[in-house]
């Protein structure tokens, strides 16, 4: 649940990370634990989180909340933020990558839920938000939020997956 090697990896734990700096190659991971299936739940606030290939990763059954973050994937293909069907609020702040957001599906069942409340979302060559693998999730755009898509989508709904958005 430490910081080891530049990934903030959280599994069935809660933690609170306040005025940190996870610089470039790095990324938080939040992961339910193997036996049980309990998720994990983390706090981000007033932080700076730039990772490669991926910024932040939430599976199925963990919480993510992000206040004045900013979340961003580097590398020419990166993902902001990458949940499989995880819950997610983020509060002010940014999330940037190449695609902005991606949210996925592990197992059947899974749902999404995102909640971008005054955030801005980019995906610098992709969508915005994207939703892949026969994906359900809902997703809340509150108070000035704003979606760019630098390929003119803001959420693509891909594979067999459902988004219910809410503005």
């Amino acid at each position: 649940g430490d910081l080891v090697d530049g990934v903030a990896d959280v599994e069935h734990r809660q933690r609170e990370l306040g005025h940190q700096a996870l610089q470039p190659g790095q990324h938080l991971g939040l992961a339910r634990g193997v036996q049980g299936g309990q998720g994990s739940q983390a706090q981000v606030t007033d932080s700076i989180i730039s990772g490669g290939t991926i910024g932040a990763s939430v599976t199925a059954e963990s919480t993510l909340n992000l206040v004045n973050t900013s979340l961003t994937a580097t590398n020419p293909d990166g993902i902001g933020l990458l949940s499989f069907a995880g819950t997610v609020h983020a509060q002010g702040g940014s999330i940037t990558g190449a695609k902005g957001i991606s949210i996925r599906r592990i197992s059947a069942g899974d749902e999404g839920t995102l909640v971008l409340d005054g955030t801005q979302v980019t995906g610098q060559s992709g969508s915005a938000i994207e939703l892949l693998n026969s994906t359900t999730a809902t997703i809340d755009i509150l108070n000035g939020t704003t979606l760019s898509g630098g390929n003119g989508t803001i959420i693509d709904v891909l594979d067999g997956s459902t988004a219910t958005v809410n503005v």
